[in-house]
């Protein structure tokens, strides 16, 4: 086999080895945004089909919304609800960024001053929406807990 493709398969391989990322428990979640000056607050949901509950997480003018679902279904079908709704309220569009690998799923919209993020990994989600001039504070945050 030639050398270069034999190269290829081999980082094909490794990349595609690597794509898996590890959702964080609630103890993590609470743990980590904790420990960055948020405030947590346990929401219990009355229509428990998808989530029973969901966990807030409060800083300054924004907070992030985290859940854990039953099943890796049930997140994917929270996930594109999310997507829609933003997708649906979006206005004039600045930037829209999506990702999907093997057990991960992001979506997130700048639009009309606003910064809105949906990231699903395994049966969790997270969603968070602030003005857009918190995009770059969200997305290193989002990026520590490898959201």
């Amino acid at each position: 086999m030639n050398k270069k493709l034999m190269f290829l398969l081999v980082m094909i391989i490794l990349v595609l080895s690597n794509c898996a990322k590890k959702a964080l428990s609630e103890e993590e979640f609470i743990s980590r945004l904790s420990a960055n000056g948020f405030e947590l607050e346990k929401i219990e949901l009355a229509d428990k089909t998808n989530l029973s509950h969901v966990l807030i997480a409060r800083k300054d003018d924004y907070q992030f919304e985290f859940g854990v679902a039953d099943d890796i279904d049930k997140a994917n079908y929270l996930f594109n609800s999310q997507k829609r709704i933003i997708e649906d309220n979006k206005g004039n569009v600045n930037t829209v960024s999506s990702k999907s690998m093997r057990n991960y799923s992001k979506y997130s919209q700048t639009s009309n001053g606003m910064y809105r993020v949906v990231s699903r990994i395994d049966n969790t989600m997270l969603y968070v929406e602030a003005s857009d001039s918190r995009k770059k504070e969200i997305d290193g945050f989002l990026k520590t807990i490898d959201y």
